[in-house]
Parts: structure tokens; C-alpha cells; sequence
């Protein structure tokens, strides 16, 4: 079986060969209804993807959610370095507030 080109290699005509199995539209952009087991297998999935989201890692006594005030510019700051490195923005202040504790204590 011969191996096929990467996208970026090929023509038009080898690119529209290639996906034209994407041109099909999915069962819902046509209107058409869920089977039973389908709607089944669907519910299923999103209600795994959203306990997986919701998790956390439990640290100490758990988690409580707090609303704090902070300058703009600060904050806009704080989400760019927390996005950089791939952190969540309450990770981000969490760490703020353990580095501060332990340079005062």
C-alpha cells in the first residue's frame, strides 16, 4: 500500500482526493435525530468530560472560592504569565499568596 503525501506536498486535485471524506455532513448538521443508543453513548461522554473538568486536587482542607479586587493592568499581567506557562489563574495567585506568607513569616 502506498503511503500517502503530507497535505502540505500535494496539489489541489491529490488534496480534494485525499479529503474528500470531509466533505460528508455529520447526522446533526442534517437534522437527522439521535438513535436511543447513540443519545445514550453521547450523554455518557459529556457528563464524563464535565466531571473530569470539574475536578480538583484536593490540597490541605480543599478549596474555597474567594472574589478579590485587583488592579487591571495587574491582573491582565498575572493571566499572560499564568497562559505562558500553562497555569490557571488561581494557581497563579495561590502561589502569589504562599511565597508572600513564607517572606514575612
Amino acid at each position: 500500500m502506498k503511503k500517502a503525501k503530507p497535505y502540505d506536498q500535494m496539489n489541489v486535485k491529490e488534496l480534494r482526493d485525499a479529503t474528500k471524506d470531509m466533505d460528508e455532513e455529520f447526522a446533526f448538521e442534517k437534522g437527522e435525530e439521535m438513535t436511543p443508543q447513540q443519545r445514550r453513548e453521547f450523554d455518557a461522554w459529556r457528563k464524563l468530560v464535565n466531571e473530569e473538568h470539574l475536578q480538583r486536587k484536593r490540597l490541605g482542607y480543599g478549596c474555597k472560592r474567594v472574589q478579590v479586587s485587583m488592579e487591571r493592568s495587574l491582573l491582565a499581567k498575572a493571566d499572560a504569565y499564568a497562559r505562558f506557562h500553562g497555569l490557571s489563574r488561581a494557581a497563579i495567585l495561590s502561589k502569589s499568596v504562599e511565597m508572600f506568607l513564607k517572606s514575612v513569616a
